[in-house]
């Protein structure tokens, strides 16, 4: 029997889990629990730094403890603070984001708020479930979320016990019949349900005959592609099914006659079936609406905005809004303060919103985005807009910013720099090229990773003078440790 430890928790890290200082072992990381609450503990792994454990039992619960709503969550990846009172959460990102650049960036930023989500539960628009033959019966499928990474237990720790769930070697299919956090929530147990028969009554014999022999992973081989549950923006009424096969040609009676059977049992559900690595035109009808709203919601004018679901598109559209409407309000304000006459670049422009909303106010922007799906929608959607002073680049924005031919007179020419690049941040070449482009006086970086923000606010500083004037931060993804954050930092003259 493993050695069972106690100790009380200091705090919740990035990751959601809990840390513990033993005198034994350094610092210890738990799974489920809520700082000040008293643990007994055992060891799961035990590495240089520091030691994953698991709770075996819970002396003292912390007054913002709750219970979760999902009956899956500790087994389910998806969220990692239903155990935790929503207030708590808000308070708890927030520290993050001070702490990442406390240790990262060596600053300290000025006081900020979070902006809490409109509801806690039932707020995303979109959830993407892993489908898989069962390793155990090649005739059934799994479907859904990915389980988590660590070691931790299924059910959340009674006042005076812990279950002593088997630790997860790997990651796995969590098979799952509900999610709170999903908009449709009211229909997720039903479409998971029709969608596993489905698959299962698919003719396998079929699609081995087709799979090419490879040396691919035991995993790779159960692997059959995942579902994109995309509920209507602003509605929770008519869902969209956009399931991804991994497999080769050869097998479009097989998933037609999918399409065919799930449509039937689930009327009123857009179905869409596509091959993996296929032409990306396949999805093209594969389209949403969003009508965003320009300045205060009372307002009339919108952005008439067309979308892909199968691409990147904000999953809390309420929240989005806010994070937009701040961003323009920010551009907006250093063009009145600062006298600016120059373009805007939106660098990651997506769909192209915010370049759209700042053309709207007569601004000239920019727009780069490497996806091609997301610039044809932004190139749609500025048409349909009427909007005429707002440019998009279908390139990286490496590419861009190094193309002399091309980027040279719009750089020399750029006043401020928008940024929402992907959760690995910018790369060292644009953080060079955007400091070097010394006509760039303001950069407005939204950010969904606190460390990644603080790494590169640090080195923006440190190659450009940037300096970080203000924060906000909108929990976007709540039940999960993710956080949305936008920084406005302006550069430093020096005078002789």
């Amino acid at each position: 029997m493993a050695a069972t430890f106690r100790g009380v928790v200091e705090k919740l890290v990035y990751s959601g889990r809990g840390l513990v200082r033993s005198p034994e072992h350094g610092i210890v990381f738990l799974s489920n629990v809520v700082p000040q609450e008293e643990v007994s503990y055992v060891l799961c792994k035990t590495l240089k730094r520091f030691s994953n454990g698991m709770v075996t039992a819970l002396h003292t619960t912390a007054a913002d403890r709750t219970v979760p709503q999902c009956l899956h969550y500790g087994k389910c990846g998806g969220c990692q603070l239903q155990h935790l009172q929503y207030g708590s959460q808000v308070a708890t990102k927030k520290r993050w984001i001070e702490e990442s650049f406390e240790r990262i960036a060596r600053m300290s930023v000025p006081d900020f708020d979070v902006v809490p989500a409109p509801a806690p539960f039932a707020y995303r628009t979109k959830v993407r479930l892993s489908i898989s033959r069962d390793p155990a019966n090649a005739r059934q499928v799994q479907i859904g979320y990915v389980s988590t990474e660590s070691d931790v237990p299924s059910q959340p720790p009674s006042p005076s016990r812990v279950s002593n769930d088997r630790m997860t070697a790997h990651r796995e299919i969590v098979q799952v019949t509900e999610c709170p956090i999903f908009e449709g929530r009211d229909d997720f147990g039903r479409v998971v349900s029709v969608l596993r028969e489905a698959f299962s009554a698919v003719d396998w014999s079929a699609i081995e005959a087709c799979r090419p022999s490879s040396k691919s992973t035991h995993h790779q081989r159960n692997t059959i592609g995942d579902v994109l549950l995309f509920s209507a923006l602003h509605s929770k009424q008519n869902l969209s099914c956009i399931i991804t096969v991994r497999c080769q040609k050869g097998l479009e009676n097989v998933w037609s006659r999918l399409q065919q059977r799930v449509s039937t049992e689930l009327p009123g559900c857009e179905v869409t079936v596509h091959r993996a690595n296929h032409d990306p035109s396949s999805l093209q009808h594969a389209r949403g609406t969003w009508e965003v709203l320009l300045g205060t919601p009372s307002a009339s004018d919108t952005l008439h905005i067309t979308y892909s679901k199968s691409s990147f598109v904000q999953v809390l559209p309420e929240l989005a809004e806010t994070i937009y409407r701040d961003i323009v309000d920010a551009v907006l304000e250093q063009y009145d303060q600062q006298g600016y006459r120059g373009c805007v670049l939106d660098l990651y422009g997506g769909i192209g919103i915010v370049g759209l909303w700042l053309a709207k106010h007569q601004l000239v922007c920019h727009s780069v985005e490497l996806d091609r799906v997301l610039v044809d929608c932004a190139r749609e959607n500025a048409k349909n807009n009427n909007v005429h002073n707002a440019t998009f680049h279908a390139m990286s924005v490496e590419d861009f910013m190094n193309d002399n031919s091309k980027a040279s007179t719009i750089l020399s020419s750029a006043c401020v720099a928008v940024l929402n690049p992907p959760r690995s941040g910018l790369s060292d070449i644009v953080r060079k090229q955007l400091a070097g482009c010394s006509n760039i006086r303001t950069v407005v970086y939204m950010s969904c990773d606190p460390a990644t923000l603080a790494r590169d606010v640090a080195s923006l500083f440190d190659l450009g003078s940037f300096q970080c004037k203000s924060l906000r931060a909108y929990d976007m993804f709540p039940q999960t440790t993710h956080v949305e954050t936008v920084a406005i930092l302006e550069r430093q003259v020096h005078t002789v």
